[in-house]
């Protein structure tokens, strides 16, 4: 064997080889094996089996709840947007059948195990489904973690009206607490002013009475009957004073005064 022949089979040696690495693995692989199983709730108002055009049934199940409208069910599931989100408010939402909810449940991991018939106060179905022991962190944690809002033109009008209502509310009652609050306070500054003019007025007084007492008392006009009565007691209870002599000229002859003696004696003397 010459030089040649064996550059030959080493050359097709290689080629082989990298071809047979370039190849694709043909082995099959083996699937994944389903070894847990988690539970989600569907309640009445979410599931619904519906019909399609070609006459077959098909279960429809909505994250949040059907209602009824004039066109038929429709599906609401919270807004996910705004302040209606925070005050609770739905909004349209997106529908899926049987087999979309578990994948979307599961992440696209898991397969459809079982749906069973619950019972009791809150009736509704029961979905089994099955993922692999690693996909476990994966798995959504209830039925409205799936919901997908779509807004009509009739929900994104419903919210605006009812966000100017709200506002609307809103500013009337900051302009009622703002009424309150200043006729609380011209209220407060008028029983202020009151109590102020009846302290001035009251110092006054007791300044003009001081003012009275710290005076000398002059006494003027007609006295008071309290200083007659005073007076006249004062005047009873004193010695007698004897009446003024009247001046010589004017008492009588000493006739007259014998006359008057006899008088009160009664004797009756007669003058010649």
């Amino acid at each position: 064997m010459t030089r040649l022949h064996v550059f030959c089979f080493a050359l097709l040696g290689f080629t082989t080889s990298s071809v047979l690495a370039a190849l694709p693995d043909l082995e099959p692989r083996s699937q994944p094996r389903f070894v847990a199983s988690k539970a989600y709730f569907i309640a009445d108002d979410q599931y619904l089996v519906a019909t399609k055009p070609d006459g077959a049934d098909e279960v429809r199940i909505c994250p949040g709840h059907f209602i009824e409208r004039a066109s038929g069910p429709m599906c609401q599931v919270l807004d996910p947007d705004g302040l209606n989100h925070f005050l609770g408010g739905t909004v349209t939402g997106e529908t899926f059948t049987l087999d979309e909810t578990v994948q979307r449940l599961s992440r696209g991991n898991g397969s459809f195990k079982e749906m069973t018939r619950m019972g009791g106060e809150n009736p509704g179905f029961l979905l089994s489904v099955a993922y692999p022991s690693t996909a476990g962190p994966h798995m959504q944690k209830s039925l409205e973690d799936i919901a997908v809002a779509v807004p009509t033109v009739a929900d994104i009008l419903g919210r605006s009206t009812a966000i100017q209502m709200l506002s609307i509310g809103a500013g009337l009652s900051v302009l009622l607490f703002a009424a309150l609050m200043g006729f609380c306070w011209w209220e407060s500054r008028r029983v202020a002013s009151r109590r102020g003019s009846q302290n001035d007025l009251i110092e006054a007084y007791a300044a003009a009475a001081r003012a009275r007492s710290a005076a000398p008392q002059v006494e003027s006009g007609p006295p008071s009957l309290t200083n007659l009565a005073a007076a006249q007691t004062r005047s009873s209870r004193s010695a007698p004073t004897e009446p003024p002599k009247l001046p010589t000229a004017a008492q009588p002859p000493a006739a007259a005064k014998v006359v008057s003696e006899e008088a009160q004696s009664g004797r009756k003397l007669f003058l010649d």
